[in-house]
């Protein structure tokens, strides 16, 4: 898994003022766990960034999930969880597009009809 560059995350960054950029909990959270699991973030460094990231205007947390569509996902069509739970929030309406570094996931879900921004 490479690191995230600030260029990587610079259309993300740019479309939070003009745009509401959405982050799901679960997003947040996995941040949280490969930050400090696989690259020894110390947490409190990973904290102060995720908590910079939700300050910034045009950024938005949320937690809810519709958990039928996560059931109709996984594991069968999406192997893990987390995305799974991305992918339905993917689903619904309320969002124009989904944004992920993961190239090979984000194939499959352009695949299933899912609007990507990248």
């Amino acid at each position: 898994m490479s690191r995230v560059t600030s260029l990587e995350l610079s259309p993300l960054i740019a479309l939070a003022g003009e745009h509401v950029v959405v982050v799901h909990q679960t997003v947040i959270s996995e941040v949280a766990y490969v930050m400090c699991s696989f690259y020894d973030t110390k947490p409190g460094k990973v904290g102060a960034v995720l908590r910079d990231l939700l300050a910034l205007p045009g950024v938005v947390a949320i937690d809810a999930l519709d958990w039928s569509e996560v059931w109709k996902l996984w594991p069968r069509g999406v192997k893990d969880f987390g995305d799974a739970c991305l992918a339905a929030v993917g689903t619904s309406d309320a969002f124009d597009a989904l944004a992920t570094f993961d190239v090979a996931f984000s194939k499959r879900l352009r695949r299933q009809g899912l609007s990507m921004y990248w």
